[in-house]
């Protein structure tokens, strides 16, 4: 079974806070999104890796969820990793782990699309992508269920 990589490594900075000294929704989604990033480059399956062979990816949906706070000073590490691949389709979710607590703090999960650049359809994913993606494309545990439950 593969297993989630480490995608971000930092700590919250006041600019990240809000008014309480806790990470707000702005920060909790750049650093989401760098982990993405960092992650879907990893797979070989970054925007700029796809558009040289005339297909893009397109995110359709969002989705973070809180369950503890994040507070200026505290260390965290996001893991992430494929959830599932489809036809077109492609999720996949991230885990914000504190130091503190060595718990998940927050958890955001994406799904993206591949389309046709040109004809602006979705794609099929080639079998070159498909194999790039494959190692990072893991079997949920029970706790990972109840983080990312099958939408």
């Amino acid at each position: 079974m593969n297993e989630w990589v480490e995608t971000y490594r930092g700590m919250v900075e006041p600019e990240d806070c809000d008014f309480n000294h806790h990470m707000n929704v702005k920060s909790y989604y750049a650093l989401f999104y760098n982990a993405a990033g960092y992650l879907m480059s990893l797979a070989g399956v970054y925007h700029g890796h796809v558009l040289e062979q005339g297909v893009a990816i397109a995110t359709v949906s969002n989705l973070i969820r809180y369950y503890d706070e994040a507070k200026h000073g505290d260390r965290f590490v996001i893991k992430g990793a494929i959830l599932t691949l489809g036809r077109t389709s492609i999720r996949y979710g991230l885990k914000m782990i504190l130091a503190r607590t060595e718990k998940t703090c927050a958890t955001a999960e994406f799904s993206d699309v591949l389309f046709n650049a040109t004809t602006r359809k979705s794609t099929p994913w080639t079998p070159a992508m498909r194999t790039s993606v494959d190692p990072f494309l893991v079997q949920l545990n029970d706790d990972d269920r109840v983080l990312f439950p099958a939408p």
